[in-house]
């Protein structure tokens, strides 16, 4: 699941990020972002101690 995030360094604003399309402050950007967040944590307190590189 693509994140990106709305962070412009170079201008010193942030312009909000987006999931699969759906903007920050909407009822399935939230869904998703609570989703990828419980398995960010689950991952963590697994504690499988694997480090994975994507491809």
């Amino acid at each position: 699941m693509p994140i990106v995030t709305g962070l412009i360094a170079s201008l010193g604003r942030y312009s909000g990020g987006n999931i699969m399309g759906y903007h920050e402050g909407t009822p399935e950007y939230e869904t998703l972002f609570g989703s990828y967040l419980k398995q960010v944590q689950g991952h963590l307190e697994a504690g499988s101690g694997q480090v994975t590189q994507a491809a």
